[in-house]
């Protein structure tokens, strides 16, 4: 029964009544509080641990665009490269064909001036020739007048 002093069950009604805190009710809360807190912790190390990870693949995405925006460049200067020593050797070309042609044209035009040349002694060869022809028969009929 009751007993005056009264027994350990009842002490526990009393401090969950209110009346006095139980030891195990103070223990319970202790380690409930401890709990929620590393549950929380964990919580916010897992978090952390997250927006470590998308910080690290963000980093790495943009690494990875910056890299490739170099090579992009890269290759953009190199492709603007070719194509001016593309347009550079066409324009070398042109000037070589145009000396080919210049050359070749007063080649010819030296030919035509040589063969001139030559038709014009020719002529003034066989015009001595038939002037010294004239004059050797005047000079007979001079001969035979006299």
């Amino acid at each position: 029964g009751a007993s005056p002093t009264g027994s350990r069950r009842e002490k526990s009604k009393a401090g969950a009544d209110g009346k006095k805190p139980d030891v195990h009710e103070h223990f319970l809360n202790a380690y409930n509080k401890r709990f929620e807190e590393r549950a929380k912790a964990e919580e916010a190390r897992k978090r952390e641990e997250e927006e470590k990870k998308q910080r690290e693949e963000e980093q790495r995405r943009k690494e990875t665009e910056r890299r490739k925006r170099e090579e992009d460049e890269r290759h953009q200067e190199l492709q603007r490269k070719m194509e001016q020593m593309k347009r550079e050797e066409e324009e070398e070309r042109r000037q070589m064909e145009d000396l080919k042609r210049r050359a070749e044209e007063r080649r010819r035009r030296e030919e035509e001036l040589a063969a001139k040349e030559r038709a014009a002694k020719e002529a003034a060869k066989g015009n001595e020739e038939r002037s010294s022809r004239r004059g050797e028969r005047e000079e007979d009929r001079r001969e035979d007048r006299d």
